[in-house]
């Protein structure tokens, strides 16, 4: 199968199999430079990323987790800064694009979801343990021992929920974006830069950890729905609205109008699909982050400067900045 990219710069492809077996790995390198994604830095440079909470339903417009069968397409996605991930339909996962902190070293297995952030990728396998790879350096890629249905990267840490709808964070705590309520039950969970969000059971939004453009100050009001970008939110609401709170520089956090399906936050952009299940975008589109293709989607999942999605038909289709191959998808 041919899988279609639409990108504005193109690159050479870096590809690791989900057989190559790597463990998660520690990697102390810094990762400041042209690729901060640290703090209050603009999200218009060129590596600002979001906190990729593409696993959860929140970015998934069917309730289909079955990975069984032939590696015949795509069924989930997920995209960094420098990198992208997919899980085929025999649940071998793939990456793709740069590689400079393990991206790519992808572990052996068979995963039902997967999930990006900044520089390290974590995935579900079929009795909800999860395994990590990718940086390291503040913890971020050291699950504990536990089970998982849905996850959330950011930068230097990441969120879970448990089968029991408690959340667990793990890595970063500077900002207390690790520390989740303890008394708390949540349908998903999202994870930004500095701080992290969860949609509780009963459809309340609560956020933990830094707040100076209020990304950690949500809406009151009942959602269905939950995404966390770098630096800023979106959810949608019974009527399928999309809300979104935080930085909004770009626009980001200013949606269009009309019932969505699902929304999608990412560096300085997001996306949404309407209920034809066609994809539209707001915010920064200096890459063409937000200009996606005209086609019909199941997922979404924003990186830092780049988009993708999870055709309707088993395709992963992505757009906006290619400059690592982040988006050149590798054909099965």
């Amino acid at each position: 199968m041919r899988q279609a990219t639409l990108l504005r710069i193109p690159p050479a492809i870096g590809l690791a199999l989900a057989l190559a077996g790597a463990d998660c790995r520690s990697d102390d390198d810094d990762v400041t430079g042209d690729d901060d994604v640290t703090g209050d830095d603009d999200t218009s440079g060129d590596d600002d990323t979001s906190g990729d909470d593409d696993s959860a339903t929140d970015d998934d417009a069917t309730d289909d987790d079955d990975t069984s069968g032939d590696d015949d397409g795509w069924v989930d996605v997920a995209a960094g800064v420098k990198h992208t991930c997919g899980i085929v339909a025999g649940g071998a996962a793939l990456c793709w694009g740069g590689n400079d902190f393990g991206q790519l070293d992808v572990p052996a297995g068979v995963f039902t979801r997967i999930a990006a952030g900044h520089f390290h990728s974590c995935a579900i396998d079929g009795a909800g343990a999860v395994q990590c790879w990718g940086i390291n350096d503040r913890g971020q890629s050291d699950p504990p021992d536990a089970t998982f249905v849905q996850l959330a990267l950011g930068r230097d840490h990441t969120c879970g929920v448990h089968a029991d709808d408690t959340v667990e964070c793990w890595g970063s705590d500077d900002w207390g974006q690790a520390t989740a309520p303890p008394v708390a039950t949540f349908a998903s969970v999202g994870a930004g830069e500095g701080h992290s969000c969860g949609l509780r059971t009963g459809g309340e939004l609560a956020c933990w950890g830094l707040d100076d453009d209020h990304q950690a100050s949500p809406p009151d009001g009942l959602f269905t729905s939950l995404s966390s970008g770098t630096f800023n939110n979106c959810a949608l609401d019974a009527d399928g609205l999309a809300h979104c709170w935080g930085k909004d520089e770009w626009g980001q956090s200013t949606p269009p109008g009309g019932a969505f399906a699902l929304v999608s936050a990412g560096g300085a952009h997001a996306c949404g699909l309407r209920t034809d299940l066609t994809a539209e975008c707001w915010g920064e589109d200096e890459t063409g982050e937000a200009t996606p293709p005209p086609d019909t989607f199941d997922r979404l999942s924003l990186g830092g400067h780049h988009s993708c999605g999870l055709t309707t038909d088993g395709r992963i289709l992505c757009w906006g900045w290619n400059a690592n191959g982040q988006g050149n998808v590798p054909e099965l």
